[in-house]
């Protein structure tokens, strides 16, 4: 047992030793509490903070919504990234950072909607908005927006009873050497190979309230069988035409709607482009199909192609544009600007998907 008594003293220190120990663990303890509640008031501060702020915040916008905003608030937008000549924001009188530009006039609003939908006859309705058909006048009503079934930007559907059509654009002909005489010219695609579906054209004219109705006189299909997809049920190209009546010869139509029977409410209606040729009519004109290469930078070689027919005495090249490189798009504005080329944005109708792949 003196042994192990004397083994045990060795081991622990003195009782000094351990009081000192003592105290750096008291101490040691105490700066840590310290430091936890200083540093947990700190917290608690911000959070209360930014809860006033978002309070602050929330009232004003309140305020301002309700026209209930104090004098004090100023007109000009203030963000959190600002400072004042003090450092701080005054969150008071702060006002949400918001677009105040003036609003478009229907006019002006117009004139920017139409480049970007074409084939719409957004014009004529806003021309047309307050005029009122007399009553029984007609046995069918222009269709408003409300009546057309879109299938994509660019495309407009109707349903008849032997095919589907998606119809894309109109245009009249007034060409000396066109047998049918002036005529609409309604591009579209029909899932049907030689359409039989007798359907018409209503004719709507800015100088009058009731349609002029014309019978669709031709399906003319315009692909070549051996290019394949000469199969029904599949979508194929045509140029359906409506021959203007006499008493409306030397007028162009506003806007053209295709239905199965006259009378029907059509769910389609496209612009009737006339671009009327001014000055001399020009000789040479090249025709591009839909460009579709998104992930291919074609530019260069772009420019040299639309470069050499310009040599070659091309006076302008139509192009449609499905999907393309950037690059390519900067080319062909730059030649648009020129007047060299006219680009004609497009897309796949029907269930053909239309993603930049």
């Amino acid at each position: 047992m003196a042994l192990l008594g004397q083994t045990i003293a060795r081991v622990l220190p003195s009782r000094p030793c351990r009081r000192t120990l003592g105290l750096i663990t008291i101490w040691t303890c105490f700066c840590w509490v310290v430091f936890r509640v200083s540093n947990d008031d700190h917290l608690l501060t911000s959070y209360y903070q930014v809860e006033k702020v978002n309070m602050n915040t929330r009232e004003l916008l309140g305020r301002i919504m309700t026209g209930k905003a104090e004098n004090n608030t100023v007109s000009t937008p203030v963000t959190m990234g600002s400072t004042t000549e003090s450092g701080e924001i005054n969150i008071l009188e702060a006002v949400p950072y918001i677009d105040r530009s003036p609003k478009l006039s229907e006019a002006d609003l117009v004139k920017k909607l139409q480049p970007q939908m074409p084939n719409l006859p957004i014009v004529y309705w806003q021309e047309n908005k307050k005029k009122k058909a007399n009553k029984n006048a007609s046995c069918t009503k222009y269709p408003d927006i409300y009546d057309l079934h879109f299938n994509n930007k660019y495309w407009q559907v109707t349903e008849t009873s032997n095919g589907t059509f998606h119809l894309y654009g109109a245009y009249l002909d007034v060409r000396s050497k066109n047998r049918l005489g002036p005529t609409v010219r309604v591009l579209g695609m029909i899932n049907r190979l030689e359409p039989k579906v007798k359907t018409f054209c209503q004719l709507w004219f800015n100088d009058s309230k009731e349609p002029i109705f014309s019978k669709v006189l031709e399906y003319k299909y315009i692909w070549y069988k051996k290019w394949g997809n000469y199969k029904q049920g599949l979508f194929q190209p045509y140029l359906l035409a409506c021959q203007l009546p006499k008493t409306h010869w030397g007028k162009a139509p506003a806007s053209v709607s295709i239905v199965e029977y006259q009378c029907d409410t059509a769910t389609n209606n496209l612009r009737v482009i006339y671009n009327k040729p001014e000055g001399e009519k020009k000789k040479f004109a090249v025709c591009v199909k839909g460009m579709d290469f998104p992930e291919d930078d074609l530019s260069v070689r772009l420019v040299e192609w639309i470069e050499l027919l310009n040599t070659l005495g091309a006076d302008k090249i139509f192009l449609y544009n499905l999907e393309v490189h950037p690059n390519v798009t900067k080319v062909l504005e730059h030649y648009s600007s020129l007047g060299m080329v006219d680009v004609t944005p497009i897309s796949l109708p029907g269930y053909q998907p239309n993603l930049p792949v």
